[in-house]
């Protein structure tokens, strides 16, 4: 269950959410954001209740509803007044109580119309006002109106009724949507199965990012979540069409690590290579191109051309879309959109990549520096190496600025050692960090590498 208050403004917040279950780029208000993402946070069946402004509901642009809606059913709505949060924070904005349910993947929506926001004409004067709210006026805490406001001449506002206890008012409205939400399924469902679903052993971490899918040969789907793996539920109409795209990504991360580890086109990548092709034009005769969408209209109207915007629309596919590898699955085609046909790329007939050459030596020390430093450990390298001897004197002058850094002292604790780089010199080197320093065996490796082409 998660919980809020969100935070209002104007501007728009463009995001990139993988480790929220989703790969697209998304351009919503900073409140609308952080709505959709504690939703992709929550498990099916987990309970989201936010505090946010009315313009989450009110807007005339769907789009950010409409997200909602695809992950989770709206349990209840509830506007309070102007002012309600005058004491605490100052602000006389209209607000709104959302509960939203984190929808299961096999279960059906609601069916609760809060998509679309109706102008609605309030003493006067035209206002978008939520459906939701129109259908259930008694979900308003007082009577909607107009008045000049912050955001325009028209700004909607809500009178509080003369003598009513608004807390006592909201607790009644929201024992009441929690009633309904009883007699309709949509109360908060316990997770008893999560702990008992975890597929590995105590301790251990899967070698797979977060997401990754794996069907097991016993018909079970596990899902790779906070590093270890758990069972994954899947709709029984998609269980096939997952399992071949989860076998399709296989096969290629195989072909495309055996293409890397090898110049030669072994038997091997050559066998892959066939099995990929198999396996691709059966998933072809089975459903369809990999890239294949619909469209739906959006509601919105392109201001240039006149005509209504269409939303490409993807096929569920078991959630496989928010697997870290299906990008790479999808770049399997060269796909037209517009005739929707496909063509397969050319990793299907040839080696797509090559192996990347060893630096066997560098001709300056700065050079060498390049090659052994990696980002995980530049700066416990940069501060923890020391060099003495006749080297110290051609470091210095060869890396300059970077000489400094790496011979100042507050390192990491330091035990000399003789390495013999080919420069026939003694370099003290970092050997062994303390015990409790992060990327100690990374560190070791890498002192070892600049020893070596130095």
């Amino acid at each position: 269950m998660a919980t809020g208050r969100m935070t209002w403004r104007s501007g728009t917040c463009r995001s990139v959410r993988p480790c929220c279950g989703t790969s697209g780029i998304t351009a919503a208000f900073l409140h609308n954001h952080f709505i959709v993402k504690g939703l992709h946070l929550v498990r099916p069946g987990g309970l989201v209740v936010v505090l946010t402004s009315r313009y989450t509901m009110d807007a005339r642009n769907p789009a950010a509803r409409r997200e909602m809606a695809g992950l989770a059913d709206l349990v209840g709505a509830v506007r309070l007044p102007s002012g309600a949060h005058q004491r605490a924070a100052g602000t006389a904005v209209v607000t709104d109580l959302l509960v939203l349910r984190r929808r299961e993947a096999d279960r059906d929506p609601a069916g609760v119309e809060w998509e679309q926001a109706r102008l609605t004409k309030l003493d006067g004067a035209e206002v978008p006002v939520n459906q939701y709210f129109l259908d259930h006026p008694e979900h308003v805490l007082g009577e909607m109106g107009t008045e000049h406001g912050m955001h325009g001449a028209d700004d909607l506002v809500v009178r509080a009724a003369t003598g009513v206890d608004t807390a006592a008012a909201l607790g009644q409205l929201l024992d009441g949507i929690a009633g309904q939400a009883r007699s309709a399924g949509l109360m908060w469902r316990r997770v008893t199965a999560f702990a008992a679903g975890v597929v590995q052993a105590p301790g251990e971490r899967s070698a797979e990012p977060d997401g990754f899918l794996r069907a097991r040969a016993d018909g079970v789907f596990t899902r790779v979540e906070l590093g270890r793996e758990v069972l994954y539920e899947v709709p029984r109409s998609q269980v096939a069409e997952l399992r071949h795209l989860i076998g399709l990504r296989d096969v290629v991360r195989a072909l495309l690590d055996r293409e890397a580890g090898s110049r030669d086109d072994t038997p091997e990548i050559e066998q892959l290579r066939v099995t990929l092709n198999k396996v691709y034009d059966g998933y072809l005769r089975s459903y369809g191109p990999l890239n294949r969408f619909t469209l739906r209209l959006t509601g919105r109207v392109d201001p240039v051309t006149g005509e209504p915007v269409m939303a490409k629309v993807q096929p569920s596919r078991g959630g496989f879309r928010d697997d870290p590898f299906a990008p790479l699955v999808s770049a399997l085609e060269e796909f037209d959109p517009v005739g929707q046909r496909a063509a397969k790329a050319a990793i299907f007939r040839e080696r797509v990549v090559a192996p990347r050459a060893a630096r066997l030596g560098a001709d300056t020390g700065a050079d060498a520096l390049a090659i052994c430093l990696i980002p995980a450990v530049r700066c416990g390298l940069v501060r923890s190496l020391g060099c003495s001897g006749p080297a110290r004197t051609r470091l210095a002058s060869s890396w300059g600025r970077w000489y400094s850094m790496i011979r100042s002292p507050g390192g990491w604790f330091r035990r000399p050692s003789t390495c013999r780089g080919t420069c026939g010199t003694s370099c003290g080197l970092l050997s062994r960090p303390a015990a409790t320093s992060p990327g100690s065996r990374s560190m070791r490796l890498s002192c070892g590498r600049l020893c070596r082409v130095i």
